[in-house]
């Protein structure tokens, strides 16, 4: 504002409501083109504020500089609030330091402290008007309150008093928790082991020991410890028959106020170490468990232990042996996949007990996949299964004889027996009536018209029972055996009742379990060729699966499901057949009757005569012969077998083309005809599975034939898992 000419008498500054100051003629003498002027706004409400200049001369003329709107803003004037960099527990108490003010116009710190955490009820604990002195001590005199929340924070005031608030810091002194870590029969005494005090003023230890199991302690210490780190003392008893009984202990660790923290309370009795459970051994599902022998001299009991995790929080006992050599445990009882936890306790005459080691394991079902070759010769798989000592019976042949391969759960340990039954017979089917009764259903080809079928009875181990031999002097061949819920014999396949007429009818045969035959029937379709493909019992009966085909339309081959009424031996008759066509050449392989009742085939179809399959196919039939639902897989698929698992799916062996190759192929399948899994088997040109058994563990055995390169074959078997795979 330039400067009035005259000379300036006052100059004033205003609101449009008062005066805010007065200067008078303080700059009266300038010279200058303007003049500076500052003034307090600190009582100034906050806000938009209307401010002018009031320029009087001597005579009391005044005149008004324009109106300048200005915000008045008092909060920037506020000192910067400071941090707190430091709120812990130190001895005596709680060390807080905060961040140096760097305000101009500094005038005080002040540090509030509380108890509460919404800072209902505060103490002003310290003032200072020194800049530096931004750390304190807080000492208090309830030291309980110690082991609480302790909240502080700073404030810094400046010289218009104005103040702005640290952010708020709190601290604790937690408990020292004191824990005996070990306590052992050691020397003659028992050693106790605790954990080192984290006190920042730690003063002692004090053990204290009991013999009262109302734990009643004397008020003396037994040990007192000035060194925070003494953590350890041997107790040696003057009556050593106490070392017997439990002996209670606990440890008091007490600060520079007298403040003690006490560790819970350990009973310590003389106890040997414990014995050692060495790692576990499995054999499929059974798990064998060996542990060393006590040497307790007081021993009284073995516990075996098992849980489903490592702390062995739900463990249970399996075993339990007042014999100290009984080191020994086996069992079968485990699911695969699942994780077992062992431990064995040794138990001593006071019922104390000591705990090994914990060993833990997870069964795996056993798998493999065979190839046996005899002398380079042609092999052939027809049949595998499962006896009750879980080696594998397989039938096959090679060229010299009939034989029964041999071989353990891990497949590692092949035998093989000779039928004597020389080259030209050829293996059919495996089966096992019972634990010790297996019977060998086989074809004997005697020569060029002359075939018959033989059935041999061995027992567990191969060892030949009997045998017999059925046909008559035509071409007559066997293609399944199955058995009756009375242990009776059923055989199915072809009967040639007029040698050297080219003539072929569906064969039956029952016989006892003695190979006695009780009816032999045979049955033409028309005039047409038949042969019995697969057999089962059902109500009322038996079904046979067979084919049927023109002899003047090689080009027409069906499949044929005959019931048979076996009510009276001497007339047994059909209750129903019916016949089924899928394309213009069909082979049927296999037929099982369902848990529901149902019947099941299994076998594939071609619309050539080359015999390569086009599609595999199932058949779901009632047993009244109604309501077929047919199941139909198409490409270079062909099912030779069938069975039903334990789930209720079907599984079914056989081949498939991979890659230009044949590879032997397992397939399940449920109860709506949905493939569920599948898997492939083979490196040779051609692979494939002539059957399937479930074995005792949930997975399968599937026998058949390799063609390697030379021109020859190797028997093929495969053990795998429940879900058809090999480890």
């Amino acid at each position: 504002m330039a400067s009035d000419p005259d000379g300036i008498c006052g100059i004033q500054i205003w609101t449009l409501d008062a005066m805010l100051q007065d200067f008078g003629d303080e700059h009266k003498e300038s010279e200058s083109d303007s003049i500076d002027i500052r003034f307090d706004t600190n009582d100034l409400p906050d806000g938009d504020t209307q401010i002018f200049v009031r320029i009087c001369d001597c005579d009391g003329n005044c005149t008004d500089s324009d109106i300048i709107n200005y915000k008045i803003d008092n909060t920037i004037s506020k000192p910067e609030k400071v941090g707190i960099t430091k709120a812990e527990y130190v001895t005596g108490g709680f060390r807080i330091e905060w961040e140096k003010s760097v305000s101009e116009d500094f005038f005080q710190y002040d540090l509030y402290h509380s108890l509460d955490p919404s800072l209902e009820v505060l103490n002003n604990i310290y003032s200072t008007n020194s800049v530096d002195g931004n750390s304190f001590l807080f000492t208090n005199e309830k030291q309980e309150d110690r082991f609480v929340n302790n909240y502080f924070y700073a404030t810094v005031t400046d010289t218009f008093n104005y103040s702005s608030n640290s952010d708020t810091a709190s601290a604790i002194m937690l408990p020292d928790t004191i824990n005996i870590l070990s306590k052992e029969f050691f020397n003659d005494g028992f050693q106790l082991k605790w954990s080192q005090s984290s006190s920042v003023d730690f003063n002692k230890y004090e053990l204290y020991h009991s013999l009262d199991e109302n734990l009643i302690f004397s008020e003396n210490p037994i040990a007192t410890f000035t060194s925070i780190e003494d953590t350890m003392f041997t107790f040696i008893n003057p009556d050593q028959e106490n070392i017997y009984n439990y002996n209670y202990f606990y440890v008091k660790a007490d600060d520079t106020y007298n403040y003690a923290t006490i560790s819970d309370t350990v009973s310590a009795v003389l106890l040997y170490e414990s014995v050692l459970l060495d790692s576990i051994n499995a054999n499929g599902n059974s798990l064998s468990l060996k542990w060393s022998e006590s040497e307790d001299q007081y021993f009284a009991s073995y516990n075996l232990y098992v849980a489903s995790d490592q702390e062995m929080t739900d463990k249970e006992i399996i075993f339990s042996s007042l014999n100290r050599i009984d080191t020994n445990y086996l069992s079968s009882d485990y699911t695969y996949g699942q994780t077992y936890f062992f431990q064995v306790g040794t138990m001593n005459i006071w019922s104390l007990e000591t705990l090994s080691n914990i060993q833990s394991i997870s069964p795996v079902q056993i798998t493999f996949s065979n190839n046996y070759d005899y002398n380079s010769s042609n092999d052939v798989g027809y049949f595998g299964l499962q006896n009750a000592e879980n080696r594998y019976l397989i039938l096959a042949s090679n060229s010299e004889d009939l034989i029964l391969l041999f071989d353990d759960e891990r497949g590692s340990n092949v035998e093989y027996i000779n039928m004597n039954y020389g080259s030209f017979e050829t293996g059919t089917e495996l089966k096992m009536m019972n634990e010790d009764e297996f019977f060998i259903l086989s074809n004997v080809l005697n020569n060029d018209t002359d075939h018959d079928i033989r059935l041999t009875k061995v027992n567990s181990i191969g060892g030949s029972l009997w045998n017999t031999v059925y046909g008559s002097d035509g071409l007559d061949n066997a293609e399944d055996i199955n058995f009756t819920t009375n242990n009776e014999i059923l055989i199915t396949g072809t009967f040639d009742p007029e040698p050297g007429r080219n003539r072929r009818e569906l064969w039956v045969l029952k016989t006892n379990s003695n190979g006695t035959i009780q009816f032999d029937i045979s049955l033409a379709f028309e005039d047409d060729f038949s042969q019995g493909n697969a057999i089962c019992e059902v109500d009322f009966g038996f079904v046979v699966l067979g084919n049927t085909e023109k002899k003047n339309e090689p080009n027409n081959r069906n499949i044929w499901f005959v019931k048979f009424d076996d009510s009276n031996l001497e007339n047994i008759d059909t209750l129903w057949t019916k016949s089924l066509s899928i394309e213009d050449y069909d082979y049927p392989s296999g037929l099982i009757a369902l848990n529901d009742g149902t019947l099941l085939a299994a076998g594939y179809s071609t619309s050539n005569s080359s015999g390569i399959s086009e599609k595999a196919w199932l058949i779901k039939i009632n047993q009244d012969g109604m309501n077929e639902t047919i199941y139909t897989f198409p490409g270079e698929k062909y099912f030779y077998s069938v069975i039903q698992s334990t789930d209720g799916d079907f599984i079914l062996a056989g081949m498939k083309e991979v890659d230009s190759n044949m590879q032997a192929w397992i397939v399940c399948i449920d109860a709506f005809g949905v493939l569920l899994w599948e898997n492939t088997f083979g490196t040779e040109a051609e692979d494939h599975f002539m059957s399937v058994s479930q074995t005792n563990d949930g997975g399968y055995i599937l026998t058949g034939t390799s063609k390697v390169e030379t021109g020859n074959s190797d028997i093929f078997y495969v053990k795998t898992d429940a879900n058809g795979n090999i480890n």
